[in-house]
Formats: structure tokens, C-alpha cells, sequence
């Protein structure tokens, strides 16, 4: 058995890094440079995530994980976040993801 933060570090973190990069991208034309510098990781690796080389595809997880992660992402992603997106709101949103799915029981 793992535990909650394993879990959080294996699975969750690609993936909302994946979608949160994503949207910088792709809604707020940030460039790769800037999304990467916003999540405190590389050009390299906000490429990879999206073109989904690196992290996992939202779509293969449970759909009511996939709920808890699509609600989350939508109170950090919007249109006006840009000031606000930072590797320590990734961290927190990957944190209170994580809370909201333990309480939900058993992921499998």
C-alpha cells in the first residue's frame, strides 16, 4: 500500500501539470518558456506534457477522480490567473485534489 502522497507524486502531479500548462498555452498564449517558469519546471518538460509524452492522459482515470480534478483545475485556471498560477498553487491544488479523492475512499 502507498500512501496518499505517493499517489499525488505518481499520478496526479503529471497530470495537472499536463492540463494546467495546457491552458496557460493554449487559453492565455503564454509560450513554453513562461508556462514552464510559472510551474517551476522546464521548457523541455511543458513540451512533453503537452503532447502528451509525459504525463498521463486525464481520460484514463476513474471518471469520478476525473471530476474532483476537472473542479479543481477550474477554480485555479481561469481567465484572469495568470498572476496567480505558481508552483505553490500547483502544489496546493494537487494537495486539496488529493484530500477531496481520500475522502472519496478507494480510488481503484
Amino acid at each position: 500500500m502507498s500512501a496518499p502522497c505517493e499517489f499525488a507524486v505518481k499520478y496526479l502531479y503529471p497530470i495537472v501539470r499536463s492540463e494546467i500548462a495546457k491552458f496557460l498555452i493554449n487559453n492565455l498564449k503564454l509560450t513554453q518558456v513562461q508556462a514552464a517558469e510559472k510551474l517551476g519546471i522546464t521548457q523541455a518538460a511543458v513540451s512533453q506534457y503537452t503532447s502528451l509524452k509525459r504525463g498521463g492522459r486525464i481520460e484514463k482515470i476513474p471518471e469520478r477522480v476525473q471530476k474532483i480534478i476537472k473542479e479543481c483545475l477550474k477554480e485555479l485556471c481561469t481567465p484572469d490567473c495568470a498572476d496567480r498560477i505558481s508552483e505553490k498553487s500547483v502544489e496546493q491544488t494537487v494537495c486539496n485534489i488529493c484530500k477531496r479523492i481520500k475522502n472519496l475512499g478507494s480510488v481503484n
